[in-house]
């Protein structure tokens, strides 16, 4: 199976993570949609790691578990950055619903997601 693939069935999963996580803070403790966002995308990016580190690139890190761990985590700050202001703009600006801005916003970060850690952190 081709190499993105594979990234888009992983990225998949850990966006229903991300999603229910997200759905469940908003719907359930009334959380800001940024703040529930925020936390449902490293939510996401948890599962997204431990998929994609066995089943996508795997032991082809240059760096040892934690620190691919931890590049990982930066990765997906720089993409929380673009899909917080994606949300922002969708939801706010361009007056989309909250669960469709939030679908866009995350093709957003699942594009950034798999380049900068396909260049940076499994080359």
């Amino acid at each position: 199976m081709h190499l993105f693939s594979k990234y888009i069935v992983c990225a998949s999963v850990a966006f229903l993570a991300d999603a229910s996580s997200f759905l469940y803070l908003v719907n359930h403790y009334d959380s800001h949609y940024l703040i529930a966002n925020t936390i449902s995308v490293f939510i996401g990016a948890i599962v997204n790691f431990l998929l994609v580190r066995n089943l996508v690139f795997g032991k082809s890190s240059r760096f040892n578990d934690f620190s691919a761990f931890i590049l990982t985590i930066i990765v997906s700050f720089i993409a929380l950055v673009v899909n917080n202001t994606s949300l922002f703009i969708f939801h706010d600006v361009l007056l989309m619903g909250l669960l469709f801005a939030k679908l866009l916003a995350s093709f957003t970060g699942l594009i950034i997601n798999f380049l900068l850690r396909r260049d940076f952190v499994f080359k």
